[in-house]
């Protein structure tokens, strides 16, 4: 009704029941007469979750080693930062590796990949964002996890690649999100990279998949009409067959 806020509250400790509310929650000052919406005032500074997604992963490269090769993309699809100091990220065992404090926001609309050796002549020649330690955290070549958990333990995303089931199963190719906004954990939206690294695998780190948006196939004349609805509509990019 009028006067909701349709967005995430920003407790400061959800999982451990601390409501009250973060410094940038948008309840503060919004509630009747400038007062914050909700029965808690503000507890904790100022928390940027963005909206993050596991977006490209490379679990089996062959131009080089799983040791110096291994890596997995993140991306913020979100207008705000992400500060993901303190995270875990962690599989459904016991592999789990802590994001270190101070570790750069990933900032809007942003890839961030994390990998195992940021050494771009031993690694295949990927740019890496942040390095972690493959014995806290590896990549299984068939099935895995990936799970990242928030510093409270929220969780932010969570992917089961299953080894070509539903997955792709690639061998010196990432596997790809077609897009952003779909669901990551469902096998059939992922496909293997079309682009070919320095290496001779392939893969997009730190740059837009190599797959496209979504299709979308409409009718419009010279003068603009038809469509949906004969009406306007958000497409996204377009690619435009004048025949």
């Amino acid at each position: 009704g009028e006067g909701n806020i349709f967005a995430d509250p920003l407790f400061c400790n959800e999982v451990d029941k601390d409501y009250s509310l973060a410094e940038n929650s948008p309840c503060v000052g919004t509630g009747e007469n400038g007062a914050n919406m909700g029965a808690f005032g503000v507890g904790c500074g100022p928390i940027y979750f963005g909206n993050i997604v596991i977006n490209e992963i490379m679990q089996n490269p062959s131009a080089v080693t799983d040791s110096d090769g291994e890596w997995f993309e993140l991306y913020n699809n979100s207008e705000e930062p992400a500060d993901i100091s303190g995270w875990v990220i962690k599989d459904s065992s016991d592999d789990s590796l802590v994001i270190a404090e101070n570790t750069p926001f990933i900032n809007s609309y942003s890839y961030f990949v994390l990998g195992t050796n940021n050494d771009t002549t031993t690694n295949g020649g990927v740019f890496i964002d942040y390095v972690y330690d493959r014995e806290n955290f590896n990549l299984g070549n068939t099935d895995d996890e990936i799970i990242i958990l928030t510093l409270y333990g929220n969780e932010i995303d969570r992917l089961e690649y299953d080894g070509g089931t539903t997955f792709p199963d690639p061998n010196g190719k990432s596997m790809e999100l077609i897009y952003h906004n779909l669901d990551n954990n469902d096998g059939s939206n992922w496909v293997e990279s079309a682009n070919m690294l320095p290496s001779g695998d392939y893969g997009t780190p730190g740059e837009g998949n190599s797959t496209l948006l979504p299709d979308l196939e409409t009718q419009i004349d010279a003068n603009c009409h038809g469509g949906v609805n004969n009406g306007w509509m958000e497409l996204g990019d377009i690619e435009i067959n004048d025949t």
